[in-house]
């Protein structure tokens, strides 16, 4: 599904065009973008690169919101670690979870900012670890997804989105695909009993997609959703139980020097105090408060959840029930 483009998405349409065109012969969708502790729009041209530097650990991320502001939040974080470490940082820009697998595949990553879903499947097929993982508004180390609606629907109840039209956010999102399905399930739906359904990439372009009215509902995180709930745009419908927040993990294969080294730099992180000045809307994150120490086992809860709902393939290709309702 393709939503209208407003100004700010020709915008960005432009950028990854830009960046496809960089990308190498093989068909990557994916870029670097050195650092600044702040992008503009027309730097944001400027910092796409396909040259890897040998001196230089690189830094992907699942996409929350748009591939430009998400870009503009890690941005400051990798200066902070780059001050704290005296290493170098780029960001390898991954528009989706197989170009941040090929990359993985190449050597070509070493950290990842990453959703416990995609942790889940990614830790299957590659060498990765968790390192830390982000602590939110109320001080804890979990995360709870929502399904909204318009603000004015007569839709009360999770039970009466039978047959109708639902947006998730990308199919390898904890919050945006694996929990809502879950919450559905819990009131009698399953994916097939909708009318229509549809993954849109991300938690803005989900709530896009309602707000727009394109969809009577959608899946995805508590924190956008509850911003835009106080803002008249959305009205929260149902809120799940919690599991563990998203994190930063890291390749196994990284010199166990660099990766204490970040590790500690991250536990001193403190976005509300000594280090906020420098940091693009990271109240916005999931990871507000800092982070904590993680450990493989922090995700078990959430290999189960995907267990259940036979979400855990052996390939990235999904279960049949998982395809749009119409085809």
């Amino acid at each position: 599904m393709y939503l209208p483009l407003t100004p700010i998405s020709r915008y960005l349409l432009a950028v990854l065009m830009l960046i496809s065109i960089s990308a190498c012969n093989m068909g990557e969708n994916l870029s670097e973008i050195d650092l600044s502790e702040r992008i503009s729009d027309a730097e944001a041209r400027e910092l796409t690169s396909n040259q890897h530097q040998e001196n230089s650990y690189y830094f992907s991320f699942d996409l929350r919101n748009s591939p430009l502001e998400d870009t503009r939040q890690y941005v400051p974080l990798l200066n902070y670690l780059q001050e704290q470490t005296g290493y170098s940082f780029k960001i390898r820009l991954s528009l989706d979870t197989a170009a941040m697998h090929t990359y993985l595949q190449q050597g070509k990553i070493d950290f990842l900012a990453i959703g416990g879903m995609n942790y889940v499947v990614t830790a299957e097929q590659f060498d990765i670890e968790p390192l830390v993982r982000g602590v939110n508004h109320q001080g804890k180390t979990q995360y709870r997804a929502v399904i909204v609606v318009p603000f004015d629907s007569p839709i009360d109840k999770v039970s009466q989105l039978k047959g109708k039209r639902f947006a998730f956010g990308s199919e390898e999102s904890t919050q945006g695909h694996l929990i809502p399905r879950m919450m559905l399930l819990q009131h009698g739906i399953s994916v097939d009993q909708l009318g229509f359904y549809a993954y849109t990439g991300s938690h803005k372009r989900c709530a896009e997609s309602v707000i727009r009215r394109q969809f009577d509902a959608c899946g995805m995180q508590d924190t956008l959703a509850q911003l835009l709930a106080e803002q008249g745009q959305l009205r929260i419908l149902s809120t799940s139980k919690a599991y563990a927040s998203s994190g930063i993990a890291v390749t196994k294969s990284l010199d166990a020097k660099v990766k204490e080294k970040v590790l500690q730099a991250l536990l001193k992180f403190d976005p509300k105090g000594k280090d906020k000045s420098k940091l693009y809307h990271w109240d916005k994150t999931e990871m507000p408060n800092g982070f904590i120490k993680a450990r493989a086992s922090d995700y078990d809860g959430i290999k189960a959840l995907m267990q259940k709902l036979n979400l855990l393939p052996a390939t990235h290709v999904l279960p049949k029930d998982l395809r749009r309702a119409e085809e």
